[in-house]
């Protein structure tokens, strides 16, 4: 009968060990051959296996003299390459685990009933302190996969390609794999390893039932951060993508939904993780960057799907980031406010990057309203703080013009808007370039196209009434302006003109004649005859009496 190969990796673990050995020592099937390394470890891990191994000569002793510095021989890939036969079986067992006694028994017999790669068993989840089970992680019948399976029942058997123990591995297949080319990962090597050997595997077999123990410890690596934990996340994502194309040739929709939900929970642990780490508050924050702007979370985040679950995780990285008073202050605003931005992408399209910045560290309450797109909480919210605060702050007029126009506000509420921020907010109105935004709002009317901005706001009333479309009454608050007003010389043509396109729309004759004399004698007086001539010509059919006309004419011959 075929033996086991079993290898374990041992740092510190003197306080687990001998629970470990003795699962082994119980197995039911004793045909095995145990590589037990001490991997460096600075208690009494070393002398435990040395013990052992002078009890029982199928424990093999190996030792690094530093942790995850591997001597010759002593490598993972040493030991699938360099020991057994073919024929052999490969299992892996983590220093504060267990295998139930009849863990090799019934693998070996299951692998070799139904000729199988690997054979795969469940796992109880133990509270290491307590013992007690949290949990299980198991099939209820058999499963065989071949062929097409792998992608018809990816979903249900992914979860066991996440760890490395609780498998048998046919020595055969895992020699297919060069391991030399394996990724430096901080985290995720189990998920790494697994995935390489079943993309090795024709036939893979799981066993309905848990035949291991897996003891849930803080000190696991999975609870501490690293540096390359972000990219072990995308990269356990690209591996899953290449197993299922090179297995099956493709990523169902399915499949690529139930991907984007394992990248959620792993984003999820890893921002966890992040958070708890002793490392600097920079890192943190660039940690939290790297996450949430990288292509992957993007498309995460514009998937339809897990919309809650999106919501709650967002919810609860943003508390934590605004709870933190060194992340809201002015050096780290920015940063958070580009996380945040990436979160939320379309917030973009209301507030800069720069002005959010500003928001999280003086106005930190306004976050959710401008999150949840409540703009009318926005405007309250900004209205208070004038009330308190007599400062001209272009970041916060910037927001409210913002907000306005995501609430679609009336033409005539924009302009009072700019205007009042010329009157109240001049470095506000200079930063915002008020003038052009003045401009732009009145192009959208032939009857205003062309008003400078200066005009504007000389002729407010004028502006108001006929962006309300009150013609009369623009009028009159034209020709009330007359009285008085002081035009500069570059706006003077074009307040002739507003008068006239006043009269004309208000279909008021009088004051329509009134202004075309004034725009001829304008004419005139700036030496433009042949514009004079044509407008003379105009009006002397309509009015071939009039005596002021007939005294342009005089000036015209003159």
């Amino acid at each position: 009968m075929d033996k086991c190969i079993i290898h374990t990796i041992a740092y510190n673990a003197e306080k687990t060990m001998q629970r470990t050995i003795e699962s082994v020592l119980a197995q039911t099937n004793q045909n095995w051959l145990w590589y037990l390394l001490n991997n460096g470890s600075t208690d009494g891990t070393g002398e435990i296996i040395k013990e052992y191994s002078q009890i029982d000569p199928r424990i093999i002793p190996l030792s690094n003299k530093k942790n995850f510095v591997a001597e010759v021989g002593n490598k993972l890939k040493d030991i699938i390459c360099e020991i057994g036969s073919d024929d052999d079986y490969f299992c892996m067992l983590d220093a504060d685990d267990e295998y139930k006694p009849s863990f090799l028994e019934k693998m070996i017999n299951y692998a070799e009933k139904q000729n199988l790669d690997i054979a795969v068993c469940g796992s109880d989840f133990v509270d290491s302190k307590t013992n007690q089970i949290l949990g299980r992680r198991q099939l209820f019948q058999d499963e065989i996969l071949m062929g097409e399976m792998f992608s018809d029942y990816f979903s249900k058997y992914h979860m066991f390609m996440r760890t490395i123990w609780g498998k048998l591995f046919l020595l055969s297949v895992l020699r297919k794999t060069n391991y030399d080319n394996f990724p430096k990962l901080s985290y995720g090597f189990d998920t790494y390893f697994t995935t390489s050997a079943f993309r090795q595997a024709a036939r893979v077999g799981i066993i309905a039932g848990t035949l291991h123990n897996y003891y849930i410890s803080q000190n696991s690596v999975s609870y501490k951060w690293g540096k390359t934990r972000i990219e072990s996340d995308h990269m356990l994502d690209d591996t899953a993508r290449a197993f299922l194309i090179d297995k099956c040739g493709h990523v169902s929709q399915q499949n690529e939904e139930f991907l984007k939900k394992v990248y959620f929970h792993a984003i999820n642990d890893t921002l966890n993780v992040l958070a708890n780490a002793q490392i600097s508050t920079a890192d943190k924050i660039n940690g939290l960057h790297e996450i949430f702007t990288s292509e992957k979370t993007q498309r995460l985040i514009k998937w339809g799907g897990y919309q809650k679950e999106k919501a709650e995780l967002f919810d609860k990285t943003k508390k934590w980031m605004l709870e933190q008073d060194i992340l809201r202050k002015s050096g780290n605003a920015k940063a958070v406010a580009e996380v945040i931005s990436a979160m939320h992408g379309d917030l973009g399209q209301v507030i800069s990057q720069e002005s959010l910045g500003y928001i999280i560290d003086k106005m930190p309450d306004m976050l959710e309203h401008l999150i949840k797109k409540d703009y009318d909480k926005v405007l309250e919210r900004l209205k208070s703080w004038y009330k308190k605060h007599d400062k001209d702050v272009p970041t916060l007029s910037e927001l409210e013009i913002a907000a306005c126009r995501a609430l679609k506000k009336p033409d005539v509420e924009m302009f009072t808007l700019y205007i009042d921020m010329k009157k109240r907010r001049p470095q506000a109105a200079v930063t915002l370039n008020v003038d052009a935004l003045i401009c732009i709002l009145l192009s959208k009317y032939p009857l205003l196209d062309g008003i400078s901005a200066g005009l504007a706001f000389a002729l407010q009333k004028v502006i108001k009434s006929s962006l309300k479309g009150d013609l009369h009454k623009a009028l009159d608050d034209f020709l009330t302006s007359l009285q008085g007003m002081e035009i500069a010389d570059s706006d003077t043509e074009d307040y002739i003109m507003l008068g006239q396109n006043l009269a004309a729309a208000a279909e008021n004759m009088g004051v329509y004649i009134y202004f075309k004399k004034i725009w001829v004698s304008y004419l005139l007086d700036n030496l433009r005859y042949d514009e004079a001539r044509q407008a003379l010509d105009e009006f002397e059919k309509i009015l071939p009496d009039d005596e002021d006309f007939s005294e342009f004419r005089e000036k015209l011959k003159s």
